[in-house]
């Protein structure tokens, strides 16, 4: 994949993601209000956040040269993976008592099929 056409399918994934992950939290604060909304947003941010960190780490790789190696995705994914655990744990802690489990699972959810729906876009783009 060429450079220009990398950076442009990692902008368009993290655009939808997070487009993804407000419109669920404005349904959210239309349902369940403030902390809907709130958890939402934390759910998928606890999913968008290491997978944008992964991205900009891989786009500045991409950059360096040609080809990503296999090892240095599957550990990037390794540690995205872990950070995204770790997220999820500490925005659960951080909402403790006015967390709303279905919105914050919704939240999760948006955020990880969006990029399902960047991979589709991408590619018929």
């Amino acid at each position: 994949m060429a450079k220009a056409n990398w950076t442009a399918a990692v902008l368009i994934t993290l655009g939808l993601q997070w487009g993804i992950i407000v419109a669920f939290a404005a349904v959210a604060f239309a349902v369940a209000g403030e902390r809907g909304a709130m958890s939402c947003i934390a759910g998928g941010a606890a999913v968008a956040v290491p997978n944008a960190i992964l991205a900009l780490s891989l786009s500045l790789k991409v950059r360096q040269r040609q080809v990503i190696p296999a090892a240095t995705f599957l550990v990037g994914e390794g540690l995205k993976l872990l950070m995204t655990i770790a997220a999820l744990v500490l925005a659960i802690r951080w909402l403790s008592k006015g967390l709303v489990w279905p919105a914050f699972i919704a939240g999760v959810i948006g955020a990880l099929k969006a990029q399902w729906l960047a991979l589709w876009y991408t590619r018929n783009t």
